[in-house]
């Protein structure tokens, strides 16, 4: 009985998702590597005329000993045709290259720059080296 209505309910699951991701496939474009300091991910959606539409971009940044440095993303505007900045993440390490902070900022439309209120996120290490939960902040500017 439990394997009866669990198989119903993945088949209606399957029926009702079926037209709509058989109508568009999703494209992912990978350029750069880490050598070079620049990584770019763009993914895009097929259109039924065969187009592709442009959806979101993210760069990735690295240092020289290929750690992540900062993460910025975009989504595409239609109307305008550019890409338009939503985020940055930024990446700090210790002397051990653990990673230590994560600090993100969203982009203010109306000044054109980050705005200024912050959201941390901190890893804490014991005498071990082991890390613990991550420490959430956010500091409000204001």
């Amino acid at each position: 009985m439990k394997t009866t209505i669990i198989t119903t309910a993945v088949a209606i699951l399957l029926s009702i998702t079926a037209p709509v991701l058989g109508s568009d496939k999703l494209y992912k474009n990978v350029v750069g590597d880490k050598e070079s300091g620049i990584v770019t991910s763009t993914v895009c959606k097929s259109s039924s005329n065969g187009s592709l539409t442009p959806l979101k971009q993210t760069v990735f940044y690295y240092s020289s000993d290929k750690s992540l440095k900062e993460r910025t993303s975009y989504i595409w505007d239609s109307n305008t045709q550019e890409w338009v900045v939503v985020g940055q993440h930024r990446y700090e390490y210790n002397s051990e290259s653990k990673l230590m902070n994560i600090s993100y900022l969203c982009w203010n439309k109306t000044t054109k720059s980050w705005h200024k209120d912050v959201r941390y996120a901190m890893y804490v290490y014991d005498a071990n080296n082991i890390d613990h939960p991550v420490k959430y902040l956010s500091v409000n500017a204001n």
